[in-house]
């Protein structure tokens, strides 16, 4: 499932195994709800395809996107097992 987050907007996403919220400052907050699924990486992918960041993460995080341009980003949230993509529209 595709969660649209607006980035100007401070809205949550939540799926079943972890709460996304993005803020207008650009910080996109990750929460895992998952004790089985842990969070192992983060990857923002432009419209284009282009990899604009890639972090190692683990648990709830906050991941800066305040460098990213005006525009539409997916983020993929790579979990042990499993993937989820979020769609990040930046203002």
């Amino acid at each position: 499932e595709l969660q649209d987050i607006p980035s100007s907007i401070n809205r949550t996403a939540s799926l079943e195994s972890g709460s996304y919220y993005a803020n207008s400052s650009g910080v996109l907050y990750i929460k895992n709800n998952s004790l089985n699924h842990q969070i192992t990486d983060v990857r923002v992918i432009d419209i284009l395809g282009r990899v604009q960041l890639n972090k190692n993460v683990s648990g709830n995080q906050a991941v800066n996107l305040s460098f990213l341009e005006s525009g539409i980003y997916l983020v993929r949230i790579d979990r042990e097992n499993r993937s989820e993509i979020l769609k990040i529209i930046r203002n």
